[in-house]
């Protein structure tokens, strides 16, 4: 007597849900971790962009105070810088803030925008800092995508 062989092809259903299962699993807990990734890059890549316009800024404004002879700050959002040997374009470097924007103008002509489209100066404000027995100095602020930036620039005699 002859016995018939069994073959098992293939899976069972069981077995099928659960491999499924598996595979979803795997592929979810991948997209979320890529879908991490990309927010923090995102989210970096805003901070750098931000941390480097406002150092732009601080840098111009640093620029305009280095050799000044006579600084003014007639509001709070304006300041007048005097060079007893103008630079090109003339005297005064005049820095004010319009609209999100912080300009600079040069000898009385049109200001220029200093921030990119990309960014918005929240606010400025620059103080004059007169204290005995040391240099005037100039204290500037400005909020860029709610982080605050400062410098203190001391002006030379």
């Amino acid at each position: 007597m002859k016995e018939k062989q069994k073959t098992n092809a293939g899976f069972t259903l069981i077995e099928t849900l659960i491999y499924v299962t598996l595979f979803v699993v795997m592929i979810g807990g991948s997209l979320g971790a890529v879908y991490q990734i990309i927010q923090s890059t995102n989210a970096a890549n805003a901070w750098i962009v931000v941390n480097n316009e406002a150092n732009f800024l601080l840098r111009k404004i640093n620029w305009a105070l280095t050799g000044a002879s006579a600084v003014s700050v007639p509001s709070p959002q304006d300041l007048q810088i005097y060079k007893t040997t103008p630079p090109p374009g003339g005297n005064p470097i005049v820095f004010d803030w319009n609209g999100g924007n912080l300009r600079m103008a040069r000898g009385g002509g049109a200001p220029v925008i200093l921030n990119s489209v990309n960014i918005a100066v929240a606010s400025l404000s620059f103080q004059k800092i007169v204290e005995t027995g040391r240099p005037d100095a100039i204290k500037t602020g400005f909020k860029i995508n709610g982080q605050n930036f400062e410098t203190l620039k001391y002006l030379r005699q």
